[in-house]
């Protein structure tokens, strides 16, 4: 019979095991071992965060709708300054519920929003009345929280083995379980993880504002680098896509001779094609994006 932690890192690299059943076997060696951090790590993931803190990695971007009785669910304007924010959520629910929602047809996932959210959303926007309110997002993001987890047990299966730490068919020598306690993880389970997030750097505070009367051409430039990775999983039109490129090849053009109003005049063509392409959560985020600055 193969050793605990060997069947772990065999599973990490089986698509044909979910993802649910991984976090069970994680969470069950972490239980063996006592390594506390790592156990809630995976009862975290398979219970879902209600209202624990939520880790980066399962930030997305999403595009609020409200459900009109006459013509179903219409997009909301969501205007930048305090409000842009709301277009990044945290995904709280279980992976179960995850890798349910991912056998749906349907290639959009919804979540509820909560109540007092909803309310000031009604308010803010200026809605006649309260609607029922949803965050949609693509269900893509689902297998990219997948890949990020697998990933994480994978490391720290890695580590117990560099350590010695194999276990037995369903236990581990004491020795084992002594060097478990002492070892330390390298794994930060709940930290933000760099270029994976369909946010990613687009939203980190790595964009520097502008704080001073001096543009912030370094800020555009990563706002740039931002969107040209967001691109492939925007599921663009051909046509809007070019679009979406010249703009930013003019753009580029347009910093390296460090010509502000064209700079600001090319983002705010760019930022009021994308504010156009209706349903497009990539888009949306892009706009919302953009806007500081234009300030």
């Amino acid at each position: 019979m193969a050793e605990l932690v060997e069947v772990l890192q065999k599973d990490c690299l089986n698509s044909n095991v979910s993802v649910l059943d991984l976090l069970r076997k994680a969470r069950f060696v972490a239980q063996k071992l006592d390594m506390k951090e790592m156990f809630e790590f995976c009862t975290n993931e398979i219970e879902g965060y209600s209202k624990k803190s939520v880790p980066d990695y399962r930030n997305v971007l999403v595009e609020y709708k409200a459900f009109n009785p006459l013509k179903g669910w219409v997009p909301i304007e969501v205007p930048s300054g305090p409000l842009s924010s709301i277009l990044e959520r945290h995904v709280n629910i279980s992976v179960g519920e995850m890798e349910e929602m991912l056998k749906r047809d349907s290639a959009i996932a919804c979540i509820s929003v909560p109540a007092d959210c909803q309310q000031q959303l009604c308010k803010w926007i200026g809605l006649p009345f309260e609607l029922e309110i949803k965050s949609f997002f693509p269900k893509k993001e689902f297998i990219r929280i997948f890949n990020i987890v697998r990933n994480k047990i994978s490391d720290w299966a890695l580590d117990l083995e560099r350590k010695g730490i194999l276990g037995g068919e369903y236990v581990f020598p004491t020795d084992e379980k002594e060097n478990a306690r002492n070892m330390s993880i390298t794994n930060n389970f709940n930290a933000p993880i760099s270029g994976s997030n369909i946010v990613g750097a687009a939203t980190n505070s790595t964009l520097n504002l502008n704080n001073t009367n001096s543009f912030d051409y370094e800020g555009v430039k990563k706002l740039l680098e931002s969107v040209q990775k967001l691109l492939p999983a925007g599921n663009f039109a051909k046509g809007d896509l070019e679009k979406i490129q010249q703009d930013i090849d003019e753009i580029k053009e347009s910093l390296s001779k460090q010509d502000v109003p064209a700079v600001k005049g090319k983002l705010k063509d760019l930022a009021d094609f994308c504010k156009g392409i209706a349903g497009n959560v990539i888009a949306s985020g892009v706009w919302a994006q953009i806007q500081p600055f234009l300030c």
